[in-house]
C-alpha cells in the first residue's frame, strides 16, 4: 500500500493501522491523512482506499453525511470495477497523462 497520494492540490498521507472505530477507513482533511485499517484482504483495503479518496473529494460540498456515504459507496463500487475490468484502459490513459 502506498503511504501518500496526491489528491488535487493536496499530498495526503495513508495510514495502515488499527483504528479507534470500527470503521475500514476514515478521512481527515484538516490533517490530510486517510486512515485505513489493517489486517482486511488486499482488495477490501483498495476498496477502501478508494472509498476514502472519494470522501475526500465530496468533503465540503453541501451534502448530508448520509448522501455523502452514499456517493462515496456508489463511486467506490463504480471505480473499483473500472479499474478491475479495464487494465488496458487505464494503462493506455495513464500514459497519454505522461505526454
Amino acid at each position: 500500500m502506498v503511504d501518500k497520494v496526491r489528491l488535487g492540490a493536496h499530498d495526503v498521507r495513508v495510514i495502515v493501522g488499527p483504528l479507534e472505530r470500527e470503521d475500514a477507513g476514515q478521512t481527515n482533511t484538516q490533517a490530510n491523512t486517510i486512515s485505513i485499517q489493517e489486517g482486511m484482504a488486499p482488495s477490501q483495503t483498495s476498496a477502501t482506499l478508494l472509498h476514502e479518496i472519494c470522501h475526500f473529494w465530496l468533503s465540503g460540498m453541501p451534502l448530508s453525511a448520509d448522501f455523502e456515504e452514499f456517493l462515496a459507496l456508489s463511486l467506490e463500487s463504480s471505480l473499483a470495477s473500472f479499474l478491475r475490468d479495464n487494465p488496458a484502459l487505464v494503462r493506455d490513459m495513464l500514459k497519454t497523462f505522461e505526454e
